[in-house]
């Protein structure tokens, strides 16, 4: 959509992305009512209790407290680089967006690769301090580069986010039931997204890109002190 979204705009006007979006959605929706299916689950008694009970557990919040973190820090840095990069850096449309979308190209790369890794070395923690580590390089260099550098930036930051997704995912699953597991990280998600860009977009107005850019590495710090209190490898 990053680089497909600036073409149209172009050619056709902004009314027209709107028009894709809404037949992407609703392709997506036919191929869901065809192809999917819930594969059988053998419920045991007792086992919607126990997952409620998993609402009480200290990892999982941290786990969704990390996951809330980093989505404060990807969506800020992805939903206003482009508007940056036209800004400051003088780039077209369709330029700000392609380099943005290495992000999610690497994000979508990466994740299946750090499944097998996570599997091999049979810890998740370590693929969760991994991608931290890479976020805070781009966090320190995203709104400081220029030229093909930023495209490295926000790679890493795909990377990142491929590693750290997985490794939250799978670490959920593992120290609690799959669903109030996963309900409890994926409240964490939108609340980061939702935090995010507000409070990104309240600092770049207020004072500059790269004030509203290191007031993110508190987010960094936070993040890193609730991977600190996990408990499991």
């Amino acid at each position: 959509m990053y680089t497909v979204a600036p073409l149209l705009n172009i050619h056709w006007g902004w009314r027209y992305i709107w028009i894709m979006a809404a037949v992407y959605t609703a392709v997506l929706f036919v191929f869901f009512l065809l192809f999917f299916r819930v594969p059988p689950v053998k419920e045991e008694a007792g086992t919607a209790a126990l997952a409620a009970q998993d609402y009480k557990l200290r990892e999982v919040w941290i786990l969704a407290g990390i996951f809330a973190c980093f989505n404060i820090l990807t969506i800020s840095i992805k939903s206003y680089m482009p508007a940056f990069l036209e800004a400051v850096r003088g780039v077209t449309e369709l330029q700000a967006s392609g380099a943005t979308s290495v992000f999610l190209i690497l994000a979508m790369c990466t994740a299946p690769v750090a499944g097998i890794v996570s599997d091999r070395i049979g810890s998740r923690k370590k693929l969760i301090i991994a991608g931290s580590v890479l976020a805070a390089f781009s966090v320190l260099t995203a709104f400081n580069m220029s030229g093909v550098m930023i495209s490295v930036s926000l790679g890493v930051l795909g990377i990142a986010a491929g590693m750290l997704t997985t490794g939250v995912f799978t670490a959920v699953c593992e120290v609690g039931h799959p669903a109030s597991g996963m309900a409890a990280v994926v409240f964490g998600q939108y609340a980061g997204m939702c935090i995010g860009p507000v409070y990104f977009g309240a600092l770049a107005e207020t004072f500059s890109w790269w004030t509203a850019a290191y007031m993110l590495l508190p987010v960094l710090a936070v993040m890193y002190i609730l991977i600190f209190l996990l408990r499991f490898r």
